[in-house]
């Protein structure tokens, strides 16, 4: 790896840090409740992840009683030594590229919503082999806000 090639890694590192602060610290709405396990959650859903040709996709279905709000910013992150590692900001959802405003889409029950996510614009061509999550704020009917976990796996 050349210095520039790693200069350039660090920068993205950095403010990948950066807006990670800003999206989910600086401007989050209301107390949030920790990290939450998707698969934790009674009546959520993930369905159909799939992590290929530099986009990851997946649905979510909403089978709670209750609606659920879900901010449109992520991170993207990857387990190494049990901690887990920012690798990007992904804001963008269907292609469009988000604000730090971090727009809401809310789920009824019932029913589910699709993301999609070009890993190319965010300066990744793939994946390396690993464990990954992205974090995404929620909020299940009038509860407190908190961070929802979509763990996958790469091979």
């Amino acid at each position: 790896m050349t210095e520039k090639e790693k200069n350039t890694m660090v920068k993205r590192m950095v403010l990948g840090l950066l807006l990670f602060s800003l999206v989910f610290c600086g401007c989050s709405q209301g107390e949030q409740g920790g990290i939450r396990d998707a698969g934790e959650i009674e009546g959520l859903e993930v369905q159909d992840l799939q992590v290929q040709d530099g986009v990851i996709s997946y649905t979510l279905y909403n089978g709670t009683a209750d609606e659920i709000q879900i901010g449109s910013s992520y991170q993207l992150e990857l387990q190494q030594d049990d901690l887990w590692h920012p690798v990007a900001m992904l804001t963008e959802i269907d292609g469009v590229v988000l604000t730090f405003t971090d727009m809401l889409r809310c789920i009824a029950p019932g029913s589910s919503t699709s993301a999609q996510h070009r890993l190319a614009s965010h300066g990744l061509e793939t994946l390396q082999p690993g464990t990954y999550r992205i974090l995404r704020k929620a909020k299940i009917g009038s509860g407190d806000w908190f961070y929802l976990s979509i763990p996958f796996s790469v091979s």
